[in-house]
């Protein structure tokens, strides 16, 4: 990725259409033939819910100072978030075990990313809501 920054939000949708369009489990990503690759691979064409939701900015050599790196990992912690909602009961804290267990499916992923979506937007709007007023 290599134009403007992504916000949070704007990884959970293309996390969310990734998950549409194709899901894995046991790796970040896959190709059509059932190889392991990277989630920003361009031959991936199946994603885990953690690798759905991640990009970098493959202009910037050192990726802890990327900012795409970071809004990933926010990305991932807005989903972590909504873990105990859409599965109550289970305790996962990590994406990767909720994905990779047994009896999960593409459309858990999907809930997963629907749920935390409506999440953040509300949070969004509710954080604007409030915003602190300005005198001039």
């Amino acid at each position: 990725m290599t134009s403007s920054t992504p916000t949070v939000l704007d990884l959970l949708e293309r996390g969310r259409d990734r998950i549409r369009r194709g899901w894995t489990q046991h790796a970040p990503a896959r190709t059509s033939k059932g190889i392991t690759c990277g989630a920003d691979s361009p031959d991936a064409v199946a994603w885990c819910v953690g690798g759905a939701a991640w990009s970098t900015d493959d202009t910037i050599p050192d990726f802890i100072n990327d900012p795409c790196y970071a809004a990933s990992r926010k990305a991932c912690a807005e989903l972590r978030k909504s873990l105990p909602i859409v599965s109550p009961g289970e305790h996962h804290t990590h994406l990767g075990p909720w994905n990779d267990t047994h009896q999960r499916s593409q459309a858990d992923a999907l809930e997963l990313y629907e749920v935390t979506i409506a999440r953040v937007r509300r949070e969004n709007r509710a954080d604007k809501n409030h915003a602190p007023v300005r005198d001039n």
